[in-house]
């Protein structure tokens, strides 16, 4: 299984003229500079967000938890980058230094195309595990996010949990791109959780903490693996008290149903899984009702929270969506994404489109109000 490793820069490395640090550690805009939009150049994006991740979405400050959405949709975007990338985007929201590994398995005869990053902040005591998603140009991912009739597997609960003797059915699909990358993910959980460098590698510069907080996020087919992984971390008898009390939150976007109706409703009897699953999903966003009700049945679990093109930050919870009914309804969703680039055809309303399925969307949704895109480039909307 290919494994790469990058540490990313510094904020120094990556600055140039546009911003720096003052005295009391604060980024601003050197003198002199020409706001662009109405807002001042800004990088990193969030100062000290380290201190925001370990506080976690059940922070006070509306803010912060805008932030970590806005961090973690920008992990989840950049994984379908390399790794260098991935460490250079957490260095540009505000996690520089951060160690990072990719490991990547592909077995397309079994549709298994299965990316997972595991990023270490610096000081160790933030980690992040963000999937790759469906690929564009990749049939085998797609595949495997839209197979119709999904191959199931068992799900069995560890025995703490509730109805820990029954077993649950889940997408095949998803349990192997899970499981096919999962020796390596835990393996860099582990090192984190004892105070280690993630990528193995001599570092001289050597985590000062051990794991204290830990998301799991990815968009579209790697939102459903961010899904399930959490699930098994959370419930697995292996991996509850080492990983499961560090979780502060699952954030996917754009996520298919992982499994049935039963098996979501027992993720929603556990608090953590409940509580700290955030699934985004953009206007019309069509993978979300996948797989169809032809499938068999499936469901969500977790809070839904649904975003729009200037929403800002500003998500709304609203009822999971359900399996989509009529698979002929979902033959629109690329029609959806020609009406989107012709304005002479903006005006018909469809069920779904794929254009609102694409991972830029999701980020610049979770930008709040006020705050740099993930380049630190001013706003990221024109003021009128």
């Amino acid at each position: 299984m290919p494994i790469t490793t990058a540490v990313g820069p510094s904020a120094g490395d990556l600055r140039v003229t546009k911003s720096y640090r003052n005295p009391e550690g604060v980024t601003v805009a050197p003198e002199g500079a020409e706001p662009l939009g109405g807002l001042p150049p800004k990088f990193p994006v969030y100062d000290d967000l380290s201190t925001t991740l370990l506080a976690g979405p059940d922070s006070a400050d509306e803010a912060d938890r805008m932030a970590i959405a806005h961090t973690l949709a920008v992990a989840s975007g950049y994984a379908y980058s390399d790794v260098g990338t991935e460490a250079q985007m957490m260095t540009r929201m505000g996690l520089e230094k951060s160690r990072c590994i990719a490991a990547t398995l592909s077995v397309d005869a079994m549709f298994i195309k299965s990316t997972a990053y595991v990023i270490q902040s610096a000081d160790g005591r933030v980690v992040i595990v963000a999937y790759r998603g469906t690929e564009p140009t990749n049939s085998i991912s797609w595949l495997a996010d839209a197979d119709v009739h999904p191959d199931r597997i068992a799900f069995q609960f560890g025995k703490d949990v509730v109805h820990p003797d029954k077993t649950y059915p889940i997408h095949a699909g998803f349990y192997r791109n899970v499981r096919s990358t999962r020796q390596v993910v835990i393996q860099a959980l582990l090192d984190a959780s004892e105070g280690k460098p993630i990528h193995g590698d001599p570092d001289p510069d050597l985590p000062t903490h051990p794991m204290e907080a830990l998301y799991i996020t990815g968009h579209s087919f790697g939102g459903a693996l961010a899904s399930l992984l959490s699930v098994m971390l959370v419930t697995d008898d292996q991996y509850q008290d080492r990983f499961g009390s560090k979780l502060k939150g699952t954030y996917t976007f754009g996520q298919p149903m992982i499994g049935s109706r039963e098996f979501a409703q027992t993720c929603d009897e556990i608090p953590l899984l409940k509580h700290h699953t955030r699934r985004y999903v953009y206007q019309n966003d069509p993978v979300p009702a996948l797989p169809p009700k032809a499938s068999g049945d499936f469901a969500h679990h977790g809070t839904e929270l649904e975003i729009h093109e200037g929403s800002r930050g500003k998500a709304v919870e609203r009822r999971s969506r359900q399996q989509e009914r009529s698979p002929l309804r979902l033959l629109w969703a690329p029609v959806g994404f020609i009406t989107r680039k012709f304005p002479e055809l903006s005006g018909i309303s469809l069920p779904y489109s794929l254009e609102d399925h694409f991972p830029h969307h999701y980020i610049s949704a979770l930008t709040p109000e006020g705050v740099a895109n993930e380049f630190g480039d001013a706003e990221l909307y024109a003021r009128s």
